[in-house]
Parts: structure tokens; C-alpha cells; sequence
């Protein structure tokens, strides 16, 4: 679903009411009415943001809106270099500047490209492949932070 920040409301009554088990809401990379109410909607807000200096540096505004709307917000590194430490060393500034980051990276991989040409997820892509790997465990442990069962929503457990 798609919609505008005074929307919102509505468009996540009518999701529930339609059976939704949970709601991602993406928003732009910045400090807008429509990131404000998404925050303070949220369980979780979490910030992708590649593991580079210019990147780093763009987020602390959306950091400071988790912040003032009272949400826990976690920095979920993506795009990073296989066989490098620059995620590391990213997470470790990050940490370092207070705050938190996940515990999984998603690792610039091919599968991701080569899905979204068609409009599919690296799951749907290569089910058994590192990519899709990642991005389960990201999940799994998204789950555990909101506390919401996984099940029902992993091919392998239905």
C-alpha cells in the first residue's frame, strides 16, 4: 500500500482489518511529516544505510527522529563488500556514536541485482542462497526484537 503521511492511519486500520500481520512502512531518507508518523506509528524503525562515510553521515537525522518519537531504531548495514571489514569498522563507529546497529549485515551480493530486474526477492530468486540467507536471518532476528512468532511467514515452516 502506498499513501500519504495524513493517510496513514487509516491505511494501516484497513491492513489489520484485511489480515496483516505486520506492516513494513518505507519512508524517504529524510526528516518529513510523513517519516515523523511513521516513527511514532512504529514497533521498530530500522535504517538501511550502506557502510560509507557520506551514508554514515546522512542517517543521523533519521536516528534523531526514532529518537523524539520514542522508538527503538537499529542501523541495518547493507551493501557491504564481501570478505572486507568496512562493515565492521562501520558498526563499530556507529556503536561508538550510540547507536545500535543489527547484528546482521546484508552483504552486497548479485542475487540481489539479479532480483529486482523482475521484481522478485532474493528468496524468490535463490532460495537456497547466501543473499536469501541474510535476509531470513535479518528477519529472524527482527522477529525476536518485536517479539512476533516467525512462523507462518517463511515458506519452509508452512
Amino acid at each position: 500500500m502506498s499513501g500519504q503521511a495524513v493517510r496513514l492511519p487509516a491505511l494501516m486500520k484497513t491492513a489489520r482489518e484485511n489480515g496483516a500481520a505486520f506492516l513494513v512502512l518505507d519512508t524517504a531518507p529524510n526528516a518529513d511529516q510523513t517519516a515523523s508518523l511513521a516513527a511514532r506509528s512504529a514497533d521498530l524503525v530500522l535504517i538501511p544505510c550502506r557502510a560509507s562515510t557520506f551514508d554514515l553521515g546522512a542517517i543521523e537525522t533519521t536516528l534523531l527522529l526514532a529518537k523524539a518519537a520514542g522508538k527503538p531504531a537499529y542501523v541495518v548495514l547493507n551493501a557491504v563488500p564481501p570478505r572486507s571489514g568496512i562493515g565492521k569498522e562501520a558498526a563499530e563507529g556507529l556503536t561508538g556514536r550510540g547507536a545500535k546497529v543489527a547484528p546482521q549485515q546484508v552483504t552486497q551480493r548479485a542475487a540481489f541485482t539479479h532480483s529486482v530486474i523482475d521484481g522478485r526477492t532474493a528468496q524468490e530468486f535463490e532460495p537456497e542462497g547466501k543473499a536469501a540467507a541474510e535476509i531470513r536471518q535479518l528477519y529472524e532476528w527482527i522477529c525476536g526484537i518485536v517479539d512476533m512468532p516467525i512462523r507462518g511467514h517463511d515458506r519452509k515452516a508452512a
